[in-house]
């Protein structure tokens, strides 16, 4: 739901899914869960973002293309 809400938003999947990969980790902590299981969290969601290393430069520089347009 969260990445629905930002990706309508912000037009832009890429920012969506960084704040994912951090309010899932924020979420279950907040949600009480145990430590080994935001730790996991907390691993998966830096290999998001560091996977997105490029979108984030793009972001950054306001180039990212919007949801739903064509590669040029």
């Amino acid at each position: 739901v969260l990445w629905t809400v930002v990706a309508k938003l912000t037009r832009r999947a890429s920012l969506a899914s960084l704040l994912v990969a951090v309010g899932i980790p924020v979420g279950a902590a907040v949600a009480g869960a145990p430590g080994p299981e935001i730790a996991l969290l907390v691993a998966m969601g830096v290999v998001v973002v560091v996977r997105h290393h490029g979108n984030i430069e793009r972001l950054l520089r306001g180039t990212e293309r919007p949801v739903g347009t064509a590669r040029p």
